[in-house]
């Protein structure tokens, strides 16, 4: 999960297919270096799953919005060309469904689709109606329910909180009373150490202060939501720092832990209450998505300068 102050109307797109197109799962090279892709593990093909993001193009008006499938396992990085493709998207949202075996991916552009990949091809769920009012709606798995789950604003004005919507494999029910402000953005999680789901934004600004009255906000505290859904009710967790300004979230089961990769650099680490810095090692690059590789037993990130895979103590070049 990444925030980037680019609008989404007037963007170039590249990527959108559909049709008849041969798959490849030939190793390459890596992805071209991008911002905001989504990045998620498919259980069921035992790859992790780039799609997306945009890039910057020189003397072009406006960046680049890809469309663009890649895949990763112990070959490396597989450039995918299936017959059909979701619309280019920023900052998609994407989380593997355990109902149907297959990666969703909310398509946060103009058309705001709904897509699955089976581990070769895109599929529209045209039949499966949205949430009222999703924009940038962060997806997330409920282990104990074994579904996935949609944080969208409860109202159109944005007024009413984000509230939980669960996906049963085939439609969407309210499930979650609301709770945190409803922004566009932020990542929703499952943190095990508190057995509740974590959702966690920084949208950065003063937004909690009156204009010109605050310094820059260095801990992160002051600007992030940390809230906890236990199941029943939402908790608002007061910290005294948070990973900032542009963060990537993930379950890292080895620890069993939420953990955080900055636009520093920094690893962090959720200890079911507060965020803690656990290496401040430099990736040498900024990352452009991460997320767990259960196969791998680690964190990955993807940079313009190569793939890194956690060790628990140390970034090690993949």
């Amino acid at each position: 999960m990444k925030r980037w102050a680019v609008l989404a109307l007037g963007l170039l797109v590249a990527g959108c297919t559909s049709g008849s197109t041969t798959l490849s799962r030939a190793p390459s090279s890596l992805p071209p270096p991008r911002q905001d892709p989504g990045l998620v593990y498919d259980a069921a093909d035992r790859s992790l799953v780039l799609f997306g993001g945009q890039r910057l193009v020189p003397g072009a008006p406006a960046p680049e919005v890809l469309g663009d499938t890649w895949t990763f396992d112990a070959g490396g990085w597989h450039d995918r060309h299936p017959a059909d493709n979701p619309p280019g998207s920023v900052d998609p949202s994407m989380a593997y469904d355990p109902v149907t075996r297959t990666v969703l991916l909310y398509e946060t552009g103009a058309t705001q689709s709904l897509w699955s990949w089976n581990g070769s091809d895109w599929s529209q769920r045209r039949r499966a109606q949205l949430p009222p009012n999703m924009i940038a709606t962060p997806l997330g798995v409920d282990p104990i329910n074994r579904h996935l789950v949609a944080l969208a604003p409860a109202t159109e004005d944005l007024v009413g909180g984000l509230i939980g919507w669960a996906w049963d494999g085939r439609s969407w029910s309210p499930s979650w009373a609301a709770g945190p402000p409803a922004q566009p953005g932020g990542g929703l999680v499952w943190d095990p150490r508190s057995r509740s789901e974590l959702y966690f934004d920084y949208p950065g600004g003063t937004s909690s202060c009156p204009s010109g009255s605050c310094s820059a906000d260095t801990t992160g505290s002051r600007e992030s939501q940390n809230w906890l859904w236990n199941g029943t009710a939402w908790r608002r967790m007061t910290v005294t720092a948070a990973p900032h300004p542009e963060v990537w979230l993930s379950t890292d089961e080895a620890i069993g832990s939420v953990v955080a990769v900055d636009s520093g650099g920094r690893l962090w680490m959720w200890t079911g209450s507060e965020w803690v810095v656990i290496a401040n090692q430099d990736l040498h690059a900024t990352a452009e998505a991460v997320a767990y590789d259960p196969a791998r037993r680690g964190l990955v990130a993807l940079t313009a300068e190569g793939t890194w895979l956690w060790t628990g103590s140390k970034w090690r070049r993949d």
